[in-house]
């Protein structure tokens, strides 16, 4: 089964929910984790990551909490799925495509080769700030 981790999904929900909430200063782990039912220790691990990353920063202190560190715009969600995870991959053959033992006779290669360019291009072309617009569009704020 393909399947996107629990980090990843919990990672691009943290960020959404900050996108949401753009125009606030900072805002803290357990709110999210409490909005999302995500365990705040688990959120807390994936966003040191993605404040690594580049994608969040962090203040300490009255006030702090995490924030976007670029606009929604400017955040793809391969940018967050890769933070998470590290190199998105369909298919472990593609990580040492060169070095497949089974290519002979396999021939899946460039199914997956194909599934992986169209997988990485929906996720490339995806903002945070895509997903926020999809939302607020279905869902307006009163």
């Amino acid at each position: 089964m393909l399947q996107v981790t629990s980090g990843s999904d919990y990672g691009i929900r943290g960020v959404i929910y900050l996108a949401l909430r753009a125009k606030k200063d900072a805002v803290l782990i357990s709110e999210i984790a409490s909005a999302h039912d995500i365990p705040e220790s688990y959120l807390a691990k994936i966003f040191q990551g993605l404040t690594r990353q580049g994608i969040l920063r962090s203040a300490r202190g009255v006030g702090g909490g995490f924030m976007l560190a670029r606009r929604a715009d400017q955040i793809t969600i391969l940018d967050v799925v890769s933070a998470c995870e590290g190199p998105v991959l369909v298919s472990k053959c593609l990580s040492k495509k060169d070095e497949c033992d089974k290519k002979p006779i396999c021939g899946l290669c460039v199914v997956w080769e194909k599934l992986q360019d169209k997988v990485t291009s929906v996720l490339s072309e995806t903002t945070v700030q895509d997903v926020v617009d999809s939302l607020e569009e279905k869902y307006p704020v009163p």
